[in-house]
């Protein structure tokens, strides 16, 4: 754990030699707004390409990348080609790209919201834009339908937040194949909790 957060930390710093402003995600993963950087989103998959040369160059790391007019798009852009994609992905391919995806891709719908709108025969992006307002609302309240159908438009207005107060601290790791193994799991739970018990300490905090 150690060694990745060691590693997050120099890719990090690459990132800020590209933009101040970084939104980090997680230990592996963040925003970058590339806003007066670059002129467009050639300009942006350019910069991109550069970082994921040099991350490749120093760290011999694969990075996904994904560049678009917003936050939500990009993400849904980064995840396209993993493990060493870089997708560019303009407001006006949203209905090619976008809508045949399933609707647990909008940020917010998790499983129960996910169940309600299978349920109704909901099942692409491209249905809930079908389907209409109204019966999105009915099914999960106004305010939710109106967040999962701007996202399904592609609209997205949160800009990139380069620092934050911290409301939790946790340790993740994403692995390529799963731990079945009881000790093997075991040792990882260990290992995340011995870095999350290091950074309460770090932060003076306890739980």
């Amino acid at each position: 754990m150690a060694k990745y957060s060691e590693v997050g930390e120099q890719v990090r710093r690459m990132m800020l030699g590209v933009t101040p402003l970084v939104e980090p995600l997680s230990i592996d993963e963040a925003f970058l707004d590339l806003t007066g950087v670059v002129a467009d989103l050639r300009g942006g998959a350019g910069a991109a390409g550069r970082l994921k040369d040099r991350i490749r160059s120093e760290q011999r790391l694969t990075a996904s990348v994904g560049v678009a007019p917003t936050k939500f798009l990009a993400k849904v852009a980064s995840d396209l080609e993993k493990p060493d994609g870089l997708v560019v992905f303009p407001l006006e391919d949203v209905p090619k790209r976008l809508w045949p995806l399933p609707v647990e891709r909008l940020w917010g719908v998790g499983p129960k919201s996910a169940a309600r709108l299978h349920a109704l025969g909901l099942r692409r992006i491209e249905d809930l834009v079908r389907a209409g307002e109204a019966r999105l609302a009915a099914a999960l309240g106004p305010g939710a339908a109106q967040h999962l159908l701007s996202l399904a438009r592609g609209d997205d207005p949160r800009p990139v937040v380069p620092e934050r107060e911290s409301k939790s601290i946790s340790g993740e790791r994403t692995f390529a194949v799963d731990l079945r193994d009881p000790d093997a799991i075991q040792a990882e739970l260990l290992e995340r909790s011995d870095g999350v018990a290091r950074e309460l300490r770090r932060e003076g905090l306890a739980a």
